[in-house]
C-alpha cells in the first residue's frame, strides 16, 4: 500500500485504535479513582478483608 489511498486507510485505522484506547484508559482511571474513594466505606459496611479489597482494587489496574 504505497499509494495515497492506502496510506490514508492505515493512518485512519491507527487514529481509530488510539481514540478507542484513550477512551478506555480514561474510563479505567475514573474507575480507579472511584474505587479509592469507596474503599473505607466498603471495608466497614461489607466487612471486607485486606485481601478482598486488594483483589477488588487490582481488577481496575
Amino acid at each position: 500500500m504505497h499509494n495515497e489511498q492506502g496510506v490514508s486507510v492505515v493512518s485512519n485505522r491507527w487514529f481509530r485504535i488510539l481514540g478507542v484506547s484513550f477512551v478506555m484508559y480514561v474510563l479505567a482511571y475514573i474507575d480507579r479513582s472511584n474505587m479509592a474513594m469507596a474503599i473505607s466505606p466498603m471495608r466497614s459496611e461489607l466487612g471486607m478483608s485486606a485481601a478482598a479489597i486488594g483483589f477488588a482494587s487490582g481488577v481496575f489496574f
